[in-house]
């Protein structure tokens, strides 16, 4: 009577495979998450550069700064809220760095992306926490660093 069941070597053979297979779906979606946290990023920035462009409207200048997790609001006029609240890196949680530029004239958000790097970036400028900065919203007529 003969013996049915797997060899050692077959077995050890279906687990390479397997093991194989876990590693391509894990990379493919630790890809995934990270460009949802860019796309985030990138959504967060053009949101806040609407908010300073509208208050550059009123104030003919962009503020001096504004702290993540906080408001954006109107100097001196109660009552006028530009962004209830300023987003933060999805990831790490740090603010997006604000830098205004040219007396206030101007202004860049700069942010950590992890997958999608812009290519117009040439780095410099700005403190994204533990990484460096490697993309950049500017002003209208606001030159990248």
């Amino acid at each position: 009577m003969k013996k049915r069941g797997f060899t050692l070597a077959e077995l050890l053979i279906v687990i390479a495979l397997m093991a194989i297979m876990a590693t391509v779906a894990l990379s493919s979606f630790t890809k995934s998450q990270k460009k949802g946290r860019d796309a985030r990023r990138k959504q967060d920035l053009s949101e806040i550069k609407k908010a300073l462009e509208i208050y550059y409207q009123d104030n003919f200048k962009y503020p001096d700064g504004f702290s993540s997790g906080g408001s954006l609001s109107h100097p001196t006029i109660e009552g006028v809220v530009y962004m209830v609240k300023i987003p933060s890196d999805p990831k790490t949680g740090l603010k997006y760095y604000y830098e205004p530029v040219d007396l206030r004239q101007g202004f860049r958000l700069y942010a950590h992306v992890e997958y999608e790097i812009d290519s117009n970036y040439s780095g410099g400028g700005g403190d994204c926490g533990a990484k460096s900065c490697n993309f950049v919203v500017t002003s209208p007529g606001t030159a990248l660093p």
